[in-house]
């Protein structure tokens, strides 16, 4: 059994730095363990060693292998996917250009979590220091790199608005016979997403079943192209709507001229113009969600139609109606309470 030099930090944990022999470029190799115990170093240490004859340790940076890394992803992912991979990278060089410079092989899970607790302490959401974890992994991953015992901040529950049946009603009456009329039922009563809406066509409805299969994103360059497949497996899916939904749309002959960006803007000012509560165009399929619920729709039902993955929005928009009935359900038993004193 091979011998380490363990020693403990400030903060309480146990490191030690294992030799790994030379790099293609005849570099020495080293490499950082830290854990919670000397045992976890041990182990670790032990692990990298067994296989370093076999490994082939890259002399790339990270900036050089996120690079790599894009290049080979840009064909696969969607333009809004690689659009963030670029995003994390220009934010790093931009905060962490020390980082950047790294030999892919001497990042350790001191160096990731250092950067991540500084990203955390820049009040960055808990969200977003994940999503940059999520990045620099895939990153390493891509380089053969394997990090374990990352922490990271607990998820926090999204706040999501679901607009009642009274809002939705004074909505769709000021919306009619306006632009926004047709993407806001496809929105509010399919459910269907901005992209979604603005790459329809007429020959996608069939009787009054509308096939949701196309998305719009948005370009590295700027400016927005139709995809011929939609967001994921699950958004490919036929929607059937309620006969007025349909003749609304036979009538005005299209869906909508809208592009995604002027779709979010016009609603949202339509909302502040009519005096009504603000809140997102998406936000529309939250209603839906919510009444197909409250109605005793199964979820499996409520997924396919909305072709979500998951069910992990819906469980937020319900826990947003249970909250609203909460307080309903408080002040009729305070409103009970209050009459036996009286």
């Amino acid at each position: 059994m091979a011998k380490y030099k363990i020693s403990k930090t400030k903060k309480g944990l146990y490191t030690t730095v294992v030799y790994l022999g030379k790099d293609t470029d005849g570099k020495r190799i080293q490499k950082r363990v830290t854990g919670l115990s000397s045992a976890e170093v041990r182990m670790e240490a032990d692990r990298l060693r067994d296989e370093r004859h076999t490994k082939q340790y890259s002399p790339l940076t990270f900036a050089e292998a996120a690079d790599l890394f894009k290049k080979r992803k840009k064909p696969m992912v969607s333009p809004t996917t690689y659009r963030d991979y670029e995003s994390f990278l220009r934010n790093l060089e931009e905060r962490f250009p020390a980082f950047l410079k790294m030999r892919i092989s001497d990042i350790d899970r001191g160096a990731v979590q250092d950067l991540l607790g500084d990203l955390r302490q820049k009040k960055l959401s808990a969200k977003s220091v994940r999503n940059y974890w999520g990045f620099i992994n895939s990153v390493l991953k891509s380089q053969d790199i394997h990090l374990t015992g990352i922490v990271l901040p607990e998820k926090t529950v999204p706040e999501i608005y679901v607009p009642d049946d009274t809002i939705m009603k004074q909505v769709l009456a000021l919306a009619k016979g306006t632009v926004l009329e047709i993407p806001i039922m496809l929105a509010a009563f399919g459910p269907m997403r901005e992209g979604e809406i603005c790459a329809l066509t007429m020959d996608d409805i069939k009787g009054n079943v509308v096939h949701v299969h196309r998305d719009v994103a948005y370009l590295d360059g700027g400016g927005w192209e139709y995809k011929e497949t939609p967001k994921t497996a699950a958004s490919n899916r036929y929607i059937e709507y309620p006969d007025f939904v349909i003749d609304r749309i036979r009538k005005e002959g299209k869906v909508t001229d809208l592009t995604v960006a002027a779709l979010g803007t016009r609603f949202l000012r339509f909302l502040r113009d009519k005096d009504l509560p603000h809140f997102r165009f998406h936000d529309l399929r939250h209603y839906a969600a919510s009444t197909l619920h409250a109605q005793g729709v199964p979820d499996a039902y409520i997924m396919k139609r909305g072709g979500w993955t998951t069910d992990q929005t819906l469980k937020a928009v319900y826990r947003h109606t249970l909250a609203d009935q909460d307080q309903v359900m408080t002040a009729r038993a305070n409103s009970h309470f209050s009459s036996l004193m009286t």
